[in-house]
């Protein structure tokens, strides 16, 4: 996977990106829990060390994914035009972090409230839905903590 880079950089949102796409072509049982999401949702993190506070110009950065049919439709990193997610889902950088690195569940955080989902009451709308999310996201979550990251 190459050389270490800097979590939630531009290089590791993409190498992110062409690792899930790539468990998509090889790994059935992935490619089964992915083809039947059409959704959008925008991840936004806040707080960010300085190192990528200079880099996004910002204190959080914006990532907004767009899939149809569980094909990747659109990646945006602090996008210039307005977009309007499915979902929102908000977190200190602490949290994406400790997510990410496997300190922290994504189950466990979700339950204690450590992110924040809006619209959150359309979680409840469809709770098969919610959760196939949740177990889809923490596949993803295993396949993402193959790639080598340093965390400021």
């Amino acid at each position: 996977m190459g050389e270490e880079c800097l979590f939630l950089s531009k290089e590791w949102i993409y190498r992110a990106t062409r690792l899930i796409e790539e468990a998509k072509r090889v790994d059935e049982d992935f490619r089964r829990k992915t083809r039947d999401f059409t959704l959008s949702v925008a991840y936004v993190v806040k707080d960010i060390p300085p190192i990528l506070r200079d880099m996004y110009s910002s204190d959080e950065v914006y990532i907004y994914i767009e899939l149809s049919e569980g094909r990747l439709k659109k990646l945006a990193i602090n996008p210039r035009e307005k977009v309007e997610p499915d979902f929102t889902v908000e977190s200190q950088y602490e949290i994406a972090r400790d997510i990410f690195s496997g300190k922290l569940s994504l189950g466990a955080a979700f339950v204690q409230r450590k992110i924040k989902v809006s619209p959150f009451m359309k979680l409840y709308a469809n709770p098969a839905f919610t959760a196939k999310s949740l177990v889809t996201a923490s596949a993803i979550l295993k396949i993402l903590s193959k790639i080598p990251t340093t965390y400021p």
